[in-house]
């Protein structure tokens, strides 16, 4: 099956039965590739389920420094210019690790952010997330939880490839009454559950005192808004990434 793409080895197999193990790292190299992120969590049910269960155990041990596997912290990026960045300090990830979340005041009216710097806004299909390190939301919840650093993660350069993706997460009730003053989320329009967010999942292996990196894949007329320092992740590196998840989703199933 060599020089065939991912999609029609993903067919192929898929066809012959051969179902992953990891059906989480499908979904997401499927949605990385036709660029398919919804806030509507029933589209990729596997990916919010093992964000679900990874979201318990890391805020479990955000109370425990000894059940931390990792730890993410803020420091001066590794870009030029870019100021501070976010780094995997201890520990390292395989992707579909939940790194933290995207803290901010969540709205379901785009429109109420005009004028808010986009270096601290993440938009997605029902809504957008304020995140600015200003905000009481974002204070509180980078002081509660260590995880929550989403906002300060920097678009990548020429010079470097994305290692980690936002991803539209719904934090239901039931996790907000035991873990709500960890929850980076805050939804500004009243009774509303569950409560949208934005998790960071890694897509690429990282390792100790790696920075990490989000495409945020802005629009053209955003692009030309910012180009002086924001250059377009290519089309086929998106593919090469997608590429590596399939075949580590399929590696020990099937030679290449």
């Amino acid at each position: 099956m060599a020089g065939t793409s991912w999609r029609m080895r993903r067919l192929a197999l898929w066809g012959m039965g051969m179902w992953p193990m990891r059906a989480d790292l499908a979904q997401l190299a499927t949605a990385l590739y036709a660029k398919t992120y919804s806030a509507d969590s029933t589209s990729m049910p596997e990916i919010s389920n093992s964000i679900h269960r990874q979201a318990l155990t890391l805020f479990s041990a955000s109370e425990s420094i000894k059940e931390q596997k990792f730890i993410i912290e803020r420091k001066k990026s590794s870009l030029s210019g870019a100021g501070v960045g976010v780094f995997m300090t201890k520990g390292s990830a395989t992707p579909g690790t939940l790194l933290g979340f995207y803290p901010g005041d969540v709205y379901r009216e785009k429109a109420v952010l005009t004028g808010t710097s986009l270096e601290y806004t993440a938009v997605w299909k029902d809504g957008v997330m304020d995140g600015h390190p200003s905000l009481e939301t974002v204070i509180k919840a980078s002081s509660a939880c260590s995880y929550s650093l989403g906002n300060l993660i920097n678009h990548p350069s020429e010079s470097f490839l994305p290692n980690s993706v936002f991803y539209p997460f719904e934090f239901p009730r039931s996790m907000f009454e035991r873990y709500g003053h960890l929850i980076p989320s805050r939804s500004r329009d009243a009774n509303e559950w569950p409560v949208p967010g934005q998790a960071v999942v890694a897509i690429r292996d990282i390792s100790q005192g790696e920075e990490l990196f989000v495409d945020y894949d802005f629009s053209t007329e955003t692009t030309l808004e910012c180009s002086a320092w924001y250059t377009p992740v290519s089309r086929e590196d998106k593919m090469m990434i997608a590429d590596e998840l399939f075949d580590r989703v399929y590696g020990s199933q099937i030679s290449s």
